[in-house]
């Protein structure tokens, strides 16, 4: 839902008449609030969970790599805000977005090992 927000609110600021200077850097402040909020609350939720509820040290490790590759994308957003100005930062969150939620859904489908 995150990667489809971002790109809803990419496409109204590129309709804004006269054309918005800067429109990455917006979209990307944008996505550096969005991708913040989203990993607080996950980190929170995370921390908040049994130790004996986890699957196994393959969670921790799959939550420590996402989130190491997720604050590296949201400070990302936050240097496209400040100073490039670039397409290919915001594009690159939004696609980070899609990838972990593939991974994720393919965690869920897979059967689990009794």
């Amino acid at each position: 839902m995150l990667a489809l927000g971002l790109s809803m609110v990419a496409q109204v600021l590129l309709t804004v008449e006269p054309p918005l200077n800067g429109v990455w850097r917006w979209c990307s402040g944008v996505a550096f609030v969005a991708l913040s909020v989203f990993g607080i609350t996950i980190t929170a939720s995370f921390r908040s969970f049994d130790v004996r509820e986890l699957e196994g040290p393959s969670a921790n490790f799959i939550f420590y790599l996402a989130a190491s590759i997720g604050t590296s994308a949201t400070l990302l957003q936050l240097y496209n805000a400040a100073f490039l100005g670039a397409f290919w930062p915001f594009f690159a969150g939004i696609v980070l977005q899609l990838v972990f939620a593939m991974f994720q859904f393919g965690r869920m489908i897979r059967p689990r090992r009794e």
